[in-house]
């Protein structure tokens, strides 16, 4: 590799450090790593990866982490996850994750899933063995911690671990910030147990904007979360009731969110003229996601000349978006005109607009994986 400058090549260079490892030559591609007088971000994530494998190196794994951030380079989507392989500290698992926020990296799922992994892991830790080693002393889980961890579990549907979560937070008397109550109503609004989310809400003393616009798109998004109670069409009279003593009662002022809200849950319900006047009338001007939504409910309602309005306003903000052209062509096809359901198709060939592939991550077997297929 030398003799012929194959080391220079930091892709090769990795594959041999993986060889080296599985080899058990471990000390001798760190040597080789430690003598590269430019390493990049990929040799140091295989090398953090490495000795994440080995239970006693895992403070070298850290430390490489914390070294590449050191002499100037940037951490990426496989750096978090790698690391947090070897952590089994409450503190050091926070302190990851708050940079995973800081950088943008905690949306990527594999982020995400390690850093659910990762805190079950300790969590487990230090609930079975409150006195050992692994874990430090005084270093229970706080809020920031549970707040990180909860996070990902709305946003992995981790439900079952959000839950048990939540338990442990009552268990052991952690302090409840608003910021905390939030994160619980949107991983109980996500799990579909809305009535669980809506219980929380009221229970709060102190609310913020964030937690008006969390319960008004439970309510929004989840039309039958109250099954049990036989309470139909997505809970319109209480989504009304919030937005209107928002500002009454508790001097908030709604933003284009919470009329994002408020038109989606009044769309699903049937209030389609409502949720069109609503538009009309809110003092900002509407994005795509809300001319969307108004779409979509003209669609399920058979709604044509509304439909019409919001798909010519849709088309206008988002004009390379392809998914706006195939709902308008499925909303004319269901409807029976199929003249202008291939004018629409039409008109997305002639100006270039591609469909785009969909991109899911299904779990199997603790593992998500990347599923894709074509948008219709």
């Amino acid at each position: 590799m030398v003799h012929r400058a194959l080391d220079q090549d930091k892709f090769i260079l990795s594959q041999f450090f993986n060889t080296c490892s599985a080899l058990g030559f471990v000390n001798y591609a760190y040597s080789i790593f430690t003598s590269n007088p430019n390493p990049n971000i990929y040799l140091y994530n295989t090398l953090i990866s490495i000795f994440s494998r080995q239970h006693h190196s895992s403070k070298d794994a850290i430390f490489l982490y914390k070294q590449a951030r050191a002499i100037g380079l940037y951490h990426d989507t496989y750096s978090i996850p790698f690391v947090l392989n070897a952590v089994n500290s409450l503190i050091t698992c926070r302190q990851i994750h708050c940079e995973a926020i800081l950088t943008g990296l905690n949306n990527d799922v594999h982020v995400a899933t390690s850093v659910v992994h990762s805190g079950e892991s300790v969590f487990s830790g230090y609930w079975c063995f409150p006195e050992n080693e692994s874990v430090e002393v005084g270093a229970k889980p706080d809020e920031v911690m549970m707040l990180a961890v909860l996070s990902a579990c709305a946003h992995l549907g981790e439900h079952e671990l959000g839950e048990w979560i939540h338990s442990y937070i009552i268990k052991h008397g952690l302090r409840r910030t608003v910021s905390l109550n939030n994160t619980l109503i949107d991983m109980y609004a996500k799990s579909g147990n809305v009535k669980k989310a809506v219980e929380l809400f009221e229970s709060m003393e102190t609310r913020s904007v964030v937690t008006w616009s969390t319960v008004i798109s439970a309510l929004a998004v989840n039309e039958y979360g109250r099954e049990a109670l036989n309470i139909h069409a997505g809970f319109v009279e209480e989504g009304r009731l919030y937005f209107k003593t928002m500002e009454e009662k508790h001097g908030i002022s709604p933003d284009i969110r919470h009329y994002d809200c408020m038109v989606g849950l009044l769309g699903r319900a049937g209030y389609l003229d409502e949720a069109a006047n609503m538009v009309e009338t809110m003092p900002f001007e509407a994005y795509a996601a809300i001319w969307g939504s108004l779409l979509a409910a003209a669609r399920n309602q058979g709604h044509v000349e509304l439909g019409e309005q919001a798909l010519q306003h849709l088309t206008e903000v988002e004009p390379h978006n392809s998914g706006n052209y195939s709902l308008a062509s499925n909303t004319y096809a269901a409807l029976g005109r199929w003249s202008e359901a291939r004018v629409a198709r039409m008109i997305m060939r002639d100006t270039g607009v591609k469909k785009l592939l969909g991109d899911s991550f299904i779990k199997w077997q603790e593992v998500f994986t990347n599923a894709f297929c074509e948008l219709l």
